[in-house]
């Protein structure tokens, strides 16, 4: 992943691994700072994740169906505190035989 930029959202002030990575303290700083982008994926866990929808950050979810059942795991939006949150379907597709991907837009 050379030729894209990662911004690392922590609380916490850790080490850079390369030129392209950058320290964001709220998922506000990180998408302040990429303003040059169009398009910025968020790809983290279900704290991270919530923290950017209850931020109102997000337009749209692509939600992949794989095809195993895992008992445990780690959620896909985790916040105690969050409220319901409506999408409305814009698609989906076949991603391999058994895998299917469906694509939301976030309801404002």
């Amino acid at each position: 992943m050379k030729d894209v930029t990662i911004v690392v959202v922590s609380t916490q002030s850790i080490p850079l691994l390369a030129a392209n990575h950058s320290i964001a303290h709220s998922p506000q700083e990180a998408i302040d700072s990429l303003n040059d982008f169009e398009t910025i994926i968020v790809a983290g866990g279900g704290i991270l994740n919530a923290s950017f929808l209850e931020a109102n950050l997000i337009d749209e979810l692509y939600i992949d169906v794989e095809p195993i059942l895992i008992a445990d795991g780690i959620p896909l939006f985790r916040n105690d505190n969050a409220n319901a949150q409506r999408l409305k379907l814009l698609g989906s597709k076949m991603i391999s035989e058994n895998e299917v991907q469906l694509h939301y837009e976030v309801s404002k």
